[in-house]
């Protein structure tokens, strides 16, 4: 069993250090994407890359969503992350990861065919 601790708003620094300083294998980290941008903001897109350079290894886990400074757990495509470069990483770091796809359906009724939208994109994102 393996334990992540997700990254959550203000905190975007504070896991990688925890994991990193307790030395345990069984500690990981769950990157939330959209609590990231909210607490990068305008820096999300400089920092993301080097920060998931620099935790490849810790990280085990990622909640994938897109994300506005006004709204989070939006569906991929509907907010501002560019997911590109955070996908690019993630297949150059020739590890598995999980991806659990955390977004909110605009309804119950386009529930699935907004999350097969959401899937189609970053595989797209993932081939380009």
């Amino acid at each position: 069993m393996v334990l992540a601790l997700e990254n959550t708003f203000g905190n975007f620094t504070k896991i990688p250090e925890l994991v990193h300083e307790l030395k345990n294998p069984l500690v990981k980290m769950t990157l939330d994407t959209g609590h990231a941008y909210l607490t990068l903001r305008s820096e999300f897109h400089k920092k993301i890359v080097q920060y998931l350079e620099n935790n490849k290894d810790i990280i085990c886990n990622i909640h994938v969503h897109d994300s506005t400074l006004k709204r989070d757990h939006l569906m991929i495509g509907r907010g501002e992350i560019d997911f590109k470069p955070i996908i690019k990483v993630l297949k150059k770091a020739n590890k598995r990861y999980t991806l659990n796809l955390e977004s909110e359906p605009s309804s119950p009724q386009t529930a699935l065919e907004e999350t097969i939208k959401s899937i189609t994109l970053l595989k797209q994102f993932e081939n380009s």
